[in-house]
């Protein structure tokens, strides 16, 4: 079995991020059109990406404001749909709080005191899947859909984060993830760029 892992460090408090992974609007907000979801074990939570039948999974495990486990319940039969190979499949997001390493661009992005270190993984993939890699991709987009909604920040044309925003969430700021397509379109969403990291100091000039 094979397994997509992922490492994002946000600006935000562990709660903050907790509650954009758990609840309806959160989710909606960067993963595509949530139908309904709840912070509560052994609830279903409920997608519309457009797949012809809602794309599902069940709570296995919640612990406030340090984990969360879905296991994937729908059976999408069409190969040519990547949710095909999600059935059986584990996606779990850990919380932990992050420190400064003191290596200066892995450090470069931290501020203050509240950066919460997200590591994802989505398990389970049989050996050689077809979409696995293609997944893969859509999932580190869709995470930094999560990083821009809880740093209340969006993208500006260039691709790099624009700043602070006032409001919900731009839903053109969510990335293209997951099942529905890396390259195409997921809900309504449509894909954009990773922010561009700014150059250090030491390293303009080069």
């Amino acid at each position: 079995m094979e397994t997509i892992r992922h490492e994002v460090w946000i600006n935000a408090s562990r709660d903050t991020v907790f509650d954009a992974i758990t609840r309806r609007e959160g989710l909606d907000a960067w993963w595509g059109k949530a139908v309904s979801a709840e912070p509560k074990a052994g609830t279903l939570v409920e997608f519309d990406h457009g797949l012809g039948d809602l794309l599902q999974m069940r709570v296995t495990e919640l612990v406030p404001g340090e984990r969360m486990e879905w296991d994937c319940v729908s059976d999408f039969s069409d190969p040519a749909n990547p949710a095909s190979e999600w059935l059986g499949t584990r996606l779990r997001f850990d919380l932990a709080d992050g420190d400064p390493t003191g290596f200066a661009p892995v450090d470069h992005g931290i501020k203050g005191d509240r950066v919460t270190v997200v590591r994802f993984e989505h398990s389970g993939w049989a050996d050689g899947a077809r979409w696995l890699a293609y997944c893969s991709y859509g999932w580190a987009l869709a995470l930094q859909s999560l990083t821009n909604l809880c740093e209340n920040k969006k993208p500006d044309a260039t691709g790099r984060d624009s700043g602070p925003r006032r409001g919900r969430p731009d839903r053109r700021g969510r990335a293209a993830c997951g099942p529905a397509g890396a390259g195409g379109r997921f809900g309504a969403a449509p894909c954009r760029r990773l922010p561009v990291r700014e150059l250090l100091p030491e390293e303009q000039g080069r």
